[in-house]
């Protein structure tokens, strides 16, 4: 099904013509705040335990989680908000008919049914490197706030924390260490003024709220 673009994706560049939607078409109507996690498609033990240990955080909060259902953090991010009944948007790059990576079959069902999974292009339409860029921008203007969890020094997830930047969207990142590949791009962004983010108790603050305590760690 294919709906009108909504208002506040009309800021984003190149413009959106159209949105094909699978899922829980309300998710777009809902005022609830909305986060973009990204990064790297190889993911460390740090940036996974550190979206074990926040995730579940933000969901138990009302926070939906934004992101494109590739490898490693894409994925990782909102497998971990479903597996605790938190609300997913998953942006693919490729037709609504055709999610990819295919290896992730199971994990597109549980969005479908558990969230909103989007795309500019019908049916089958193939991915393409150029149209995994270009929907950064819809991640992007979906979010109050992207947080690029992990990157290399020349990520594709960096493009998504330009198209915020471009749109007046907030953008933060998780620090990692000086020595690690995988944090080069993050620490970098920090450096030019992204927020730097800690913990679930940092996002929160950085969209203006307070944490409902209904998640307390072990």
């Amino acid at each position: 099904m294919n709906l009108p673009v909504y208002t506040f994706l009309k800021q984003a560049q190149p413009p959106i013509k159209t949105l094909y939607l699978k899922g829980d078409k309300q998710l777009l109507k809902s005022t609830s705040l909305k986060v973009a996690l990204v990064g790297s498609r190889i993911i460390s033990p740090h940036a996974l335990k550190w979206l074990q240990l926040n995730v579940p955080a933000l969901v138990m909060n009302g926070i939906t989680i934004i992101s494109g259902g590739a490898f490693g953090v894409d994925y990782n991010s909102q497998q971990i908000a479903l597996n605790h009944k938190g609300k997913v948007i998953t942006v693919i790059a490729s037709g609504i008919e055709n999610p990819t990576p295919k290896t992730n079959a199971d994990f597109f069902t549980q969005v479908i049914q558990n969230g909103l999974l989007i795309s500019e292009y019908p049916g089958q339409t193939p991915a393409s490197k150029f149209a995994f860029v270009k929907r950064n921008r819809i991640i992007a203007a979906l979010a109050n706030l992207v947080l690029i969890v992990e990157a290399k020094e020349k990520s594709g997830a960096l493009s998504t924390a330009e198209f915020a930047l471009e749109m007046g969207i907030p953008v933060a990142c998780v620090p990692g260490r000086p020595t690690d590949e995988l944090s080069k791009g993050t620490n970098n962004l920090i450096k030019s003024g992204a927020h730097l983010v800690q913990d679930y108790n940092d996002i929160l603050s950085l969209l203006g709220c307070d944490s409902l305590n209904l998640f307390k760690r072990s």
